[in-house]
This record gives structure tokens, C-alpha cells and sequence, in this order.
């Protein structure tokens, strides 16, 4: 696309010329009623994140005073348009999800926002990742594989390095909590590096929250025959076992059966509980 002239703080439109001697047909910007010693200030626009040299040739068509002749003078000039980088557009969405499942990133943006080809994501990381905590990423889940987990650097929390596909950010990238942890973990960090060739490229970042939802894990359970004394305390053989061992998840007991009589005993010390008689519980 080319970029615009400016002539008196305004941009001059370009139109078709022919016929004009000493100037070949074509599309040119035209400034008419200059006059005699008269000092153009023009400058050149250009379009947006274009760089690279541009050559800009100025024709000036003159006649002198009942002269039946015109005289063309050209001049040419060469204008480099130094390159910058223009940064990739991101923005990561606090996330959720039940635990003991990988939490995709919500991810939006329009990424590189100089797409003419010029720049390029040159690496990608995850901040801000705790310990225990792994990062997933490629094409999709099925094709997903482990990121590289950099280290803390002298910070509690890791850095983990998404690999990139074709030199873009991949389409999904996934945390997953270790098993059966539910919280929030704040300030994650998504760190994405672009530039253009020869200069060093610029960070763009995202920080979002995660959440990971507790669910119920339950227990396994797998009573066996139990025996005892009359008027002693029976152990009741439970088998039981919490899945969550984390402390984060409580049981309640309820027993069938038993009257209302019944006194129940933890370590030989007596705890409460309450008796239903309409089920006998």
C-alpha cells in the first residue's frame, strides 16, 4: 500500500495525467500555481507499519512568458522509513474448571498487529505456575504435549516455555492442577516476544486468574464381618479409605440397623451422634 504525500498539512489526492509533454502518462500527485521561487514543504507518509526504502521522484513542468516551449526538471530521492516493532495482540481470560482436569486458556486478540509479514513471534512463555502444576500445549488436546518448565529463577513460582507451531502461538494451551488441589492461583503471567528481523523484539503480556473448582471425591468402602463381647466396644471392620487425602474433604457415617441404643467410640473415646427412629438410623 503506498503511503500518502502532505503538502500544506494536508494529504494530496493522486490522479491520472496524459498529455502533458515531458511527462509520461501515468498517476501522479500534482500540485498546480506554483510559482517562481516559490519553496514547496512536502512530506511523505507512510502507510502503516510499512518500512524499507521508498523512491520519490518530483517533476516540475515550467514555462517561461509567452514562450511556446515547457521545460521538465526531475529530481529523485531516496527516503528509508526505519522499521519498528509493533508488538502481538493478546489478551488471556480468567479461567475455571472442576479439578483433576487440564484448564485451557481463554485466549483472544488479533496477535501479530504488524501482519505483513515483516514480524514474527520469536517465543512464548507461562508465568507465575506454581509447583505441581503442569502446562500442555500444541495443535489441540489430542496432539497436546508436556511444555518445558524453565524454572522459578529466584521467584516461587515457575516459568514454563510454549514450544510455538509454524512460528505462531499454538491453539491450545492448558494448565493442569495436580490431582485433587482446588483453589485460586493469581497472577499467571502469558509473555509473548515478536519483532522484526535484526531488532530485538518487545514484550506483550496478559496476566490472568485460575480457578480450580473442588469436587467430591468420595471414598472407597468395603465393609467385611466384625465380631465382639456383649456390653464391650465392637470395631466396626469399614475398610474405608478417602481418595482425597489432602484434608480438604470430610466424611459423614451413617449406620442402619443398630437401635437406638447404640454408643459409638473413636480410639476408645466416645463421640456423638443422633438416632432417626423413623428409619432406624
Amino acid at each position: 500500500t503506498p503511503g500518502s504525500l502532505i503538502y500544506n498539512s494536508l494529504p494530496v489526492s493522486s490522479q491520472a495525467v496524459s498529455g502533458v509533454s515531458g511527462v509520461p502518462d501515468g498517476t501522479y500527485y500534482v500540485i498546480d500555481g506554483v510559482s517562481n521561487n516559490q519553496t514547496l514543504s512536502l512530506s511523505y507518509l507512510p502507510s502503516e507499519h510499512a518500512s524499507g526504502e521508498v523512491a520519490l521522484t518530483a517533476l516540475l513542468v515550467s514555462q517561461e512568458t509567452d514562450a511556446a516551449n515547457t521545460v521538465t526538471s526531475t529530481q529523485t530521492e531516496t527516503l528509508t522509513v526505519t522499521p519498528v516493532n509493533s508488538g502481538f495482540d493478546i489478551t488471556a481470560e480468567n479461567i475455571s474448571c472442576n479439578e483433576d482436569c487440564p484448564i485451557q486458556l481463554n485466549l483472544s486478540g488479533t496477535k501479530l498487529v504488524d501482519n505483513d509479514g515483516s514480524e514474527s513471534v520469536k517465543s512464548a512463555t507461562l508465568a507465575g505456575v506454581p509447583d505441581g502444576y503442569l502446562v500442555y500445549s500444541g495443535a489441540d488436546v489430542a496432539s497436546a504435549t508436556l511444555a518445558c518448565n524453565t524454572g522459578h529463577g529466584g521467584s516461587i513460582n515457575n516459568t514454563w516455555s510454549i514450544p510455538l507451531l509454524s512460528g505462531d502461538l499454538p491453539e491450545y494451551i492448558a494448565i493442569l492442577p495436580p490431582a485433587n488441589y482446588s483453589g485460586i492461583v493469581e497472577g499467571l503471567i502469558l509473555t509473548i516476544l515478536s519483532g522484526e528481523d535484526g531488532l530485538d523484539p518487545i514484550e506483550s503480556t496478559s496476566t490472568f486468574d485460575l480457578t480450580v473448582v473442588p469436587v467430591a471425591d468420595g471414598l472407597t468402602l468395603t465393609p467385611t464381618s466384625t465380631f465382639g463381647i456383649e456390653g464391650e466396644p465392637i470395631a466396626l471392620n469399614l475398610n474405608a479409605s478417602i481418595i482425597d487425602s489432602d484434608g480438604s474433604e470430610t466424611v459423614s457415617l451413617t449406620l442402619t440397623g443398630l437401635g437406638e441404643y447404640a454408643s459409638f467410640f473413636a480410639g476408645g473415646t466416645p463421640i456423638s451422634a443422633a438416632y432417626v427412629a423413623g428409619t432406624d438410623t
